[in-house]
Parts: structure tokens; sequence; C-alpha cells
């Protein structure tokens, strides 16, 4: 997303909307390289600004967690 580990949420926040607009599927339809990357801002988003899914994506590199193959 282009922020640093020393980021704070509102600069995470700002960071995140400007990626979600340029890259919403709505925005790109048909192309799946905007929909891929629109899905990884929200995880990025996610594993950055929740405590929980932060730890989760420190353990297994997710913040859905451990996923089987």
């Amino acid at each position: 997303m282009g922020v640093s580990e020393t980021s704070t949420i509102h600069e995470i926040k700002k960071a995140y909307r400007r990626l979600a607009i340029r890259y919403h599927p709505d925005r790109n339809p048909g192309d799946p390289t905007a929909e891929a990357m629109f899905i990884l801002i929200n995880k990025a988003q996610e594993c950055l600004t929740d405590p929980k899914k932060k730890a989760l994506c420190e353990k297994f590199g997710n913040p859905d967690g451990q996923e089987t193959m």
C-alpha cells in the first residue's frame, strides 16, 4: 500500500482509499488484474488496522489465518 511500519491509522486509511478507488472493479470492468489488486488492498488494510488480523499476518502471512491447500 506504500506505507511504512510506523504509519498512523489515518495514513493507512488514506492510502487504502486512494488505492481502492483506483483499482475498484466497478471502475475497471473486465480487468482481472484490477480485481485481484483490489482484493490484496483489502487484505493489506485488514492486516494493518486490526490487531488480531495483524498477529495472524505476522504468524501465517495471511489475515485469514492458516489456510490449507
